[in-house]
């Protein structure tokens, strides 16, 4: 749900969220031959490390799904799903004590035992099957 600017609400349906995060230290290198910079530091070099956020939430039944897809700065592809919901319970007799596939929750409740597979395929030919790849080699100070 999103809000207008006179506050009422309104639903915006197939959304999903994008956003870019710090993730911490990419790369730090210290080259001591280097001089001392106006900082104080010699020669200290460092870069954050950032990623692309691509989530959405899924309601199925008593469960919401949450699935986030992270995308590195190295070409790194990272899936996490977050589960969240009700327990999905039946009633039992009373005097039923032995579950096989269920935990006893409360005299005459069940909660039952059940597992989630989460699959992805990733179709990598994103722009075709004429996709191309770069290479650029940038010469040395030395080499000129």
């Amino acid at each position: 749900h999103l809000n207008r600017l006179n506050g009422e609400g309104y639903v915006l349906s197939n959304a999903i969220c994008m956003h870019e995060e710090d993730y911490g230290l990419l790369t730090k290198h210290t080259d001591w031959r280097q001089f001392v910079r106006s900082n104080g530091h010699r020669g200290v070099d460092h870069k954050r490390s950032r990623r692309l956020v691509v989530s959405f939430i899924a309601t199925v039944g008593n469960y919401e799904y949450g699935f986030f897809w992270y995308f590195y700065l190295d070409g790194t592809i990272q899936m996490e799903v977050k589960l969240t919901g009700i327990i999905n319970t039946s009633g039992i007799l009373k005097t039923q004590t032995e579950l096989r596939y269920a935990t006893l929750i409360a005299e005459g409740l069940e909660a039952q035992i059940h597992q989630h597979h989460f699959v992805a395929r990733l179709d990598m030919c994103v722009d075709g099957i004429n996709n191309t790849c770069l290479l650029y080699t940038s010469p040395s100070p030395r080499d000129s």
